[in-house]
């Protein structure tokens, strides 16, 4: 019911008003809380909507004007939009008669706005609106309640302190994006909440006495990629950042730790909670502090505007955990698809129970901060909770002999290419499209220049005989096999693109290059790959990572029939090659623009042919 209200009158003013969507949804909340307010009387009678039936768009204007002058959230929320002198909007009668006989039937005494945002497309600065599972699940996870004081930075729709005001919590709002919006949920639920415009990192407002306010708890959804330069490091006033970084998520969670008492709720890319740098630096911190409470991975594909792997950290500022809650949501049990690259979360009163510890679920695991440690510092659900696919393969692997793939083959980086230089020589780059589904490396996508000098010294770079190349960036487990007439290493040799590594088998290895290449190309072998994938914009995978990678060793005979699996793949791949060319050339002839069958004339009799055709009766 609440968004089929918002929705119509949103509709009416989007096709009336001369404003974009984002701001017809905050003129339509406008005329909503000029609505509430009227008909419970909380503003003058001579500026009431229902004794107004026949305003004009500057009586409109003179009206929002003089609800904007109020202290505090109501006049943000009447602020902002500016109706200039000339606007004339159609059909402005019938949208206020819509509002006055909302408010006559009492349909706005409960309207909840909360997640009105999520009505338009708009994009504010990298603040889209969150998926209303996640954010029931992060207000869940804080369990607010009366009086109870909650920071919502980067709220910019709203979302979360609305969910907050429902409980009669007091509510701090901080955003950089200057709108009416959140300050119109504020004024429609009622409650107390308080709107501060403010970039939280650089510039924070919630000071008492020359010290950081301290709320109880602090729920948050950063936008994506957020950067800062070194200096907001330096010029910090409160003591807030460890960590000197320009990283923005690593300095949101050292602020809001600084501005919270008892629990932090943060939704994070999956970035943070395995890159090494400042992000492990971080982490070590918090899991010796015991301060990590919990950690829920999340079901790709939530988000409409990013397939970004995201979770959500649980933390505790007062620290003393001496084990971390690792929650697994990304399964069938909590999402819902919704077309092939989007899903919904599912189930959210059940992991909320699960995450929470009131129910036991083979979805959840209590692990030690000291085992935790010892794993790297990694905070990924999956290094402590396997999914369906890593249970099954766990399952295959046991009954194997294993070996971690840096005990059987090395890796080589790709060699440096160059622009120019005064000497250098051409050499052939092996790419992601450059790796075949079947059989062996045939083509080599560019020419590339390498240095003279460097290729002597490095010869080692340049493809050999049966290497195996992996890309790790980007397209990440994309694999193929060099044939063995590979040119010599040299000019005229191949080299792997910047987005591949080597994996050169060493010659005592116990295993095949051909049965290393059939493993890691099967559904098993690219599983396997896909947990050790990390990056928030461009997949990458951690060659340290990539050396644990578990490898299942074939007998010397099942090695043998691998090898010439491969060999009768690359066999058929040829015969295929000559249909296709042969299929190429059956039609061919039939209106050939080739230049033996239409010689061209001089330019001036073409153009004269080309425009002098007869249109026939068309006159």
């Amino acid at each position: 019911m609440n968004d089929k209200i918002i929705w119509q009158v949103f509709d009416s003013v989007r096709t009336s008003a001369p404003y974009s969507e984002s701001d017809s949804l905050v003129f339509a909340l406008q005329l909503l809380a000029w609505t509430k307010l009227s008909f419970s009387n909380s503003i003058e009678s001579d500026i009431q909507i229902q004794n107004m039936r026949g305003i004009d768009t500057q009586e409109l204007k003179s009206t929002l004007d003089t609800l904007s002058k109020n202290d505090g959230i109501m006049g943000q929320a009447f602020a902002g939009l500016k109706i200039s002198p000339n606007s004339e909007f159609i059909g402005l009668r019938q949208i206020i008669d819509m509002c006055i006989k909302l408010g006559e039937t009492g349909m706005l005494e409960k309207l909840d706005p909360t997640d009105a945002v999520s009505l338009t497309t708009s994009r504010h600065s990298g603040d889209p609106s969150i998926p209303k599972e996640i954010a029931d699940l992060m207000m869940g996870l804080i369990s607010s309640h009366s009086n109870m004081t909650v920071y919502t930075p980067w709220d910019f729709g709203a979302q979360l302190a609305g969910r907050a005001l429902k409980t009669e919590a007091n509510v701090y709002l901080e955003t950089q994006i200057h709108s009416a919006l959140p300050a119109l949920v504020g004024v429609l639920l009622g409650g107390n909440l308080t709107v501060v415009y403010t970039d939280p990192i650089t510039a924070p407002l919630a000071i008492d006495n020359g010290k950081l306010r301290k709320f109880d708890t602090s729920v948050a959804l950063p936008p994506f990629g957020l950067r800062y330069d070194l200096e907001t490091y330096d010029r910090d006033w409160f003591g807030r950042f460890i960590e000197r970084t320009n990283s923005g998520i690593v300095l949101t969670i050292r602020h809001l730790l600084a501005q919270t008492k008892t629990r932090v709720v943060i939704a994070a890319p999956n970035t943070l909670l395995s890159s090494p740098g400042y992000e492990k630096a971080l982490r070590e911190d918090l899991i010796q502090k015991g301060i990590v409470e919990a950690v829920i991975s999340l079901p790709s594909g939530l988000f409409s505007f990013s397939n970004i792997a995201m979770s959500i950290l649980v933390l505790d500022p007062r620290g003393g955990h001496q084990e971390i809650r690792f929650v697994n949501a990304d399964n069938e049990k909590f999402k819902e698809h919704i077309s092939k690259a989007r899903a919904r979360l599912t189930n959210v009163d059940n992991l909320l129970n699960i995450a929470q510890g009131r129910s036991r679920d083979s979805d959840a695991a209590m692990v030690p901060t000291s085992s935790v440690i010892e794993n790297d510092a990694q905070l990924l659900v999956g290094r402590y909770l396997l999914a369906d696919s890593s249970k099954r393969i766990q399952i295959i692997l046991s009954s194997q002999q294993t070996k971690s793939l840096g005990d059987l083959a090395s890796t080589v980086r790709p060699m440096p290419t160059i622009q120019e230089s005064q000497q250098y020589i051409e050499a052939l780059e092996v790419g992601a499209a450059d790796l075949p589904k079947f059989g062996y490396i045939k083509t080599t996508g560019r020419t590339v220049k390498i240095d003279s000098e460097i290729a002597q010294k490095n010869k080692h770079q340049f493809l050999k005989p049966l290497d195996i190349v992996l890309i790790v960036k980007g397209s990440v487990g994309k694999v193929g096999i060099v044939p063995k007439n590979v040119p010599e290493q040299g000019s005229g040799g191949w080299v792997a693109g910047q987005s591949a590594t080597i994996l050169r088998v060493d010659a005592q290895s116990k295993i095949d290059p051909r049965s290393l290449l059939i493993y890691l190309r099967s559904d098993l072998g690219q599983e396997l790959l896909k947990t050790m994938v990390t990056g928030a914009t461009i997949q990458l995978i951690q060659l340290r990572e990539l050396l644990r990678l578990p490898i299942a060793i074939p007998s010397p005979e099942e090695q043998s029939a691998i090898a010439n699996a491969l060999d009768e793949e690359a066999a058929i791949q040829v015969e295929i090659d000559l249909l296709i060319n042969k299929q190429t050339k059956v039609a061919a002839n039939f209106w050939n623009l080739g230049e033996e069958e239409y010689p061209l004339k001089n330019n001036e009799e073409t153009k004269k042919s080309i425009f002098q055709v007869d249109f026939g009766d068309w006159e």
